[in-house]
């Protein structure tokens, strides 16, 4: 493996191939995924299995059933870089399943010093770790048998029917740490809790940014706090810029589209022009607490109120969190960028100084408007 660009990003060392290396790793990962029949599930997929566990298929109404669980919450300390690359090596070896070519790309990678685990960035890097954790999982199944278990690259969570509550935290903590230690991983003790949920006592966990709570029998899906907060310093952000800018149309019409793709269920692309879907509309659909968004759009409409805007532009704002019915249809709107008819390219092209002729125009909204630096 030839040496390969590097970025450090929150204690982390990502890595940053360059064109040529990308397309190499990325026929490596369909190999991987092809000879390994390895297909992620999705966030979206988990966490509507997980609905359909607390409610026994109950999507409609979202009832929850007097019965006695376990939910084990946990995480993989420093998951990547711990991963022992050695005994992933040897697994490779004697599978003997990928390509000669492939192999010989990825083996200096297994030998080399400056690399702790599996690499982090690369396109192959979440398919060789599911590969090292594939007895990982068989050992959770076996060790527990639970009713629903799912691991979200890092993150665990089981859930099991404890009908007789003869099972004891410090049992559960026993057999989370002997099973992580057989397969040469650390345990993040201070990410792992246990609840116990019964009719007399409360379920409240997080999990993928959700909040789940039981309140009168219903289950409530909320925007998990931490995530919640973020998602509120960012649009204040936006505002913030906009203040401090010369307040100018195009400054308006940035804050506007920040603003949507912000809230909306946004489609664009992304550098290789795959289509990607962003914003409160997608990364958080299944919530159904109406409080915790009429909360966001309140928010919202005081920063509105505090720019100090003439009455037009303001109506154009407050279009945006505009709700019919119930504050959940927010949830509801979309922006699709990849599909922007001619007369809406010279809209935006007018509001934004954008290059009519510009193919990837979706791709600008992407990097401009979602992942703002300044």
């Amino acid at each position: 493996m030839k040496s390969i660009p590097k970025i450090n990003k929150d204690n982390r060392t990502l890595f940053n191939p360059d064109v040529n290396q990308r397309k190499e790793y990325y026929k490596i990962k369909k190999e991987i995924e092809r000879k390994y029949s390895i297909s992620l599930p999705s966030r979206d997929f988990i966490i509507k299995q997980l609905i359909s566990t607390l409610t026994h298929g109950d999507l409609k109404t979202l009832n929850v059933l007097d019965i006695d669980l376990i939910i084990i919450r946990s995480d993989i300390k420093n998951f990547y870089p711990s991963i022992n690359k050695h005994l992933l090596y040897k697994k490779l070896k004697k599978a003997n399943i990928l390509s000669q070519h492939s192999f010989d790309i990825l083996k200096p990678m297994f030998f080399s010093s400056s690399i702790k685990g599996v690499p982090l960035g690369l396109s192959f890097s979440s398919h060789l770790a599911e590969i090292y954790l594939e007895q990982f999982d068989q050992d959770i199944n076996f060790g527990f048998m639970p009713s629903f278990y799912y691991r979200y690259v890092d993150d665990i969570i089981i859930i099991k029917y404890d009908t007789l509550n003869i099972t004891k935290p410090h049992i559960i903590h026993e057999t989370l740490s002997s099973i992580f230690t057989k397969n040469h991983l650390h345990l993040n003790k201070n990410k792992t809790n246990i609840i116990h949920y019964s009719k007399s006592s409360k379920l409240d966990f997080g999990y993928l940014g959700y909040q789940f709570k039981v309140i009168n029998n219903k289950l409530l899906i909320s925007i998990s706090e931490a995530k919640l907060k973020k998602i509120i310093n960012k649009i204040k952000h936006y505002f913030y810029l906009f203040k401090k800018s010369n307040r100018s149309d195009l400054q308006f019409w940035q804050l506007n589209y920040r603003i949507i793709n912000s809230l909306y269920g946004v489609t664009s692309t992304n550098e290789n022009n795959q289509k990607i879907k962003f914003g409160l509309g997608y990364s958080y659909k299944f919530i159904n607490d109406e409080q915790q968004i009429l909360d966001l759009i309140s928010i919202v409409k005081g920063l509105i109120h505090s720019c100090n805007l003439n009455q037009k532009k303001r109506a154009v704002l407050f279009n945006i969190i505009k709700i019919v019915d119930s504050p959940l249809n927010l949830l509801n709107k979309r922006m699709n960028y990849t599909k922007i008819s001619e007369n809406r390219l010279k809209q935006l092209n007018v509001r934004l100084n954008l290059d009519e002729q510009n193919k990837s125009l979706s791709k600008i909204f992407f990097y401009l408007y979602k992942n703002i630096k300044n």
